[in-house]
């Protein structure tokens, strides 16, 4: 296993308004244009519809904001009414809408607590995109 290593560093949280949600997501979050950062883990691959999650977070996002994802394109999803795209036509899909900072496909294990089997995420898609808009066409 590779080692990662996070910095034990106090941030400073005035005038931050960070919040950690879970639930459904399209029903949390509604205002068109509210959102800085929407950051997804291992969530496109339980959504049916792809295309509409792209649309979605483009509503959500404000003009500067960021959309970072990483995770499995495949993994819980497993229905067939779901739209299962490649990371190639994510991607495609993505560059619609949003302006590709940042892509990469990794690969993730992980270890269950209670067990010494460990799980392989192969194929793992990271990227950072923005909204593309008057300035950034």
């Amino acid at each position: 296993m590779k080692e990662i290593k996070i910095p034990d560093v106090k941030i400073d949280m005035n005038g931050i308004n960070l919040q950690f949600e879970h639930g459904n997501f399209f029903r949390k979050f509604k205002v068109p244009s509210s959102l800085d950062c929407i950051c997804t883990s291992f969530f496109v691959d339980v959504v049916p519809d792809i295309v509409h999650l792209v649309k979605y977070c483009k509503m959500l996002l404000k003009p500067s904001g960021i959309w970072i994802n990483n995770g499995p394109l495949y993994y819980h999803n497993t229905s067939k009414n779901a739209l299962h795209l490649t990371d190639d036509q994510l991607l495609l899909l993505l560059e619609e809408d949003f302006t590709i900072l940042e892509h990469s496909l990794n690969s993730y294990k992980y270890t269950k607590i209670d067990s010494v089997n460990s799980v392989e995420f192969n194929r793992c898609l990271w990227f950072v995109v923005t909204p593309k808009n008057i300035n950034n066409v």
